[in-house]
């Protein structure tokens, strides 16, 4: 297969109703280092979008994908709120495994799309329609410093779900265990990593989709400690993960706090630490003795 980005470009030459074309996701971050996974993101602006909705077939001026998904299809049930007369878009996976995802928008929808995000490269553009010194840069995902109440109410999530976590696995429900493990509980670790890291960083990084970029940016045993906190379905290895987890956002939490200037909540940490070592040991919990904080 030829380059995707080749491949748009012939056809806009040959086709007047493509009036501009843009890169975006991952291809145009400068801080992203490249690597032959990396999906083509692709963006056309064009004056007429309902004779490609009327020929699907066009796209196979990329080839002959082996998956292809829309996201806008109404007949899936997706697509109910989408208005095809202004944008669509096309996800195909190749067999050579390249991934192209194309979107397609009219020249209103598609000036105004290119604004709304940082990560844009201009590919091709016949009219003038996007600036010609565009920058294209990362910095709108990176993280920023926590409000003090931003922080607490992530901490206050992080320890008040861990509950469900432990009664699950107490109860042996353990799809259901792993399951409240990641959302919400890894939610927010990874927010509290966000925040840890970007001091770590000056502020001038992101960790990624569902924390991607982690190996690069957290200290060895930190990264280590991470890889600990993915569990098995066992009772054993979720209390080894819950271990893990509480102990790492626990060390990132007074990073954050003592760089900010905040106080830890270390009622709550402390609070919710005996109760799950109570669960764990299989004591009652309204029998534990807690002290009063």
């Amino acid at each position: 297969m030829n380059s995707p980005i080749d491949c748009v470009l012939e056809l806009a030459r040959v086709d007047d109703r493509i009036r501009a074309i843009f890169l975006d996701g991952s291809r145009t971050d400068p801080a992203v280092a490249a690597d032959a996974w990396q999906d083509f993101d692709i963006a056309l602006i064009v004056s007429d979008l309902s004779g490609y909705l009327q020929d699907p077939d066009w796209s196979r001026v990329f080839g002959e994908p082996i998956m292809v998904q829309e996201p806008y299809k109404s007949a899936f049930g997706w697509g109910d709120a989408a208005d095809d007369a202004h944008r669509y878009a096309w996800l195909m996976i190749f067999a050579d495994g390249q991934r192209v995802d194309l979107q397609m928008m009219d020249i209103e929808h598609g000036v105004a799309d290119f604004h709304n995000d940082a990560l844009r490269q201009v590919l091709l553009d016949k009219d003038g329609l996007l600036p010609t010194k565009h920058l294209s840069t990362g910095a709108a995902f990176w993280h920023t410093p926590p409000t003090e109440n931003g922080y607490l109410a992530c901490c206050n999530e992080f320890w008040w779900c861990l509950n469900n976590v432990a009664k699950a696995n107490a109860r042996g429900q353990y799809p259901m265990a792993v399951s409240h493990l990641e959302s919400p509980v890894r939610d927010m670790l990874y927010q509290m990593l966000g925040w840890y890291v970007g001091e770590l960083h000056a502020w001038h990084v992101s960790i990624g989709k569902q924390g991607k970029f982690l190996a690069n940016l957290l200290p060895t045993e930190d990264y280590a400690l991470l890889l600990s906190t993915y569990p098995h379905a066992d009772r054993d290895d979720i209390w080894k993960a819950i271990h893990g987890i509480t102990t790492l956002f626990r060390n990132a939490a007074r990073q954050v706090a003592v760089s900010q200037g905040f106080g830890y909540p270390s009622h709550w940490d402390e609070g919710m630490s005996a109760w799950l070592t109570a669960v764990e040991q299989g004591q009652v919990p309204g029998e534990m003795e807690l002290d009063n904080h």
